[in-house]
């Protein structure tokens, strides 16, 4: 039996990406492999779960507000055995999204959503395919503006140059969306197609 440090599981909507709005619950896995210095997420462990607590916990939720949409997330969650977790919910009729660095690989099938946010280059990301791609702008370790190109023909549906939250934080530079638009403008004068991306839940202030 598997068993799951976990940072927290929550019912709110889905802030970013091609399934902005939509209401789910959220499972946050504990830990990451990355050390990205504007990371905005607490992802440190709190709860030592197995995998049948696991389920519960998740099914408290869903069941008492009919909400049908699961999104594992992290830190990074491929870090932990979560697709026997998704089959479980999979097999229920749930739709199951994923949230991923694109550092570790994953089975495409096992997940209605996959949101890619990479922390690698387009040449060593493991992920094969997504259906959102968000571009962290602009991303100070190991990726650049520039990797929009390497990342043109990654096969996604949604593509999203997204504003870095608390800019200032990192390195005394705020990034407003005007600066996104236009590196925007730029790419997609050169054949690329994205989109500004936001953070739903930050703007209208929920979690």
């Amino acid at each position: 039996m598997n068993e799951y440090l976990v940072n927290e599981i929550f019912q709110s909507i889905q802030g970013e990406g091609s399934q902005i709005g939509r209401p789910c619950v959220f499972v946050r896995m504990a830990g990451c492999n990355m050390n990205c210095k504007f990371c905005d997420t607490n992802h440190s462990p709190v709860f030592h779960l197995s995998e049948i607590a696991l389920v519960e916990r998740i099914l408290d939720l869903t069941d008492k507000d009919n909400v049908a949409y699961i999104v594992f997330t992290g830190g990074e969650p491929l870090l932990q055995r979560i697709e026997p977790l998704a089959a479980i919910f999979r097999a229920q009729a749930f739709d199951i999204g994923l949230e991923t660095n694109g550092t570790l690989p994953v089975n495409e099938y096992l997940f209605d959503y996959i949101s890619l946010s990479p922390k690698v280059k387009r040449s060593v990301c493991r992920i094969n395919e997504c259906d959102s791609l968000k571009l962290l702008f602009p991303y100070l370790d190991g990726i650049e503006a520039e990797d929009s190109k390497g990342y043109a023909s990654f096969p996604a549906r949604h593509r999203y140059l997204q504003p870095i939250d608390k800019m200032q934080d990192v390195n005394e530079t705020d990034i407003d969306f005007k600066t996104v638009i236009d590196e925007i403008n730029r790419i997609n004068a050169q054949g690329y197609s994205w989109k500004l991306g936001v953070q739903l839940h930050k703007l209208i202030g929920v979690k």
